[in-house]
């Protein structure tokens, strides 16, 4: 699933595209990622966070193609891991940083309490499927 970049003014954000070659399970993954991404408890500084989802049959503001389905996040400077990684070399320190940092968001995701203010609500435990460096965004590397 390709992801784009939509241009507002002083603003650019990523935008990944579901595009429909098997109608079915394209827009399910779609529907189900965009419900995932909604829901407050999916909210996590380890997670990537979302924006709005759109479609081009809703008349939408990525794409006037037919058949199109997209989720909009905030954009990551540094890009996806694997990119980060191709063009730069990790210190250990560095390296420990990002594992853990992925292993917090994975840990939110496939819990099934989150802590809100302070207070512990129950949550639908979440199992990611797509652990690959493509698929981490890059916010920041701390500096040793």
């Amino acid at each position: 699933m390709p992801t784009k970049f939509m241009h507002l003014p002083h603003h650019l954000f990523p935008v990944k595209s579901f595009f429909l070659i098997n109608a079915h399970h394209s827009r399910g993954t779609w529907e189900n990622e965009r419900h995932l991404f909604s829901l407050e408890s999916t909210r996590h500084t380890n997670i990537v966070d979302f924006i709005t989802s759109d479609s081009s049959e809703s008349g939408g503001v990525v794409s006037s193609s037919p058949l199109q389905l997209y989720l909009v996040t905030h954009y990551y400077p540094l890009g996806s891991l694997e990119g980060y990684l191709r063009a730069h070399v990790l210190s250990w320190q560095q390296a420990c940083e990002v594992v853990r940092s992925i292993a917090c968001g994975l840990m939110h995701l496939h819990s099934d309490v989150c802590e809100s203010q302070g207070v512990m609500t129950e949550k639908y435990p979440i199992a990611h499927r797509w652990v690959w460096p493509s698929s981490w965004w890059v916010w920041f590397v701390c500096s040793d």
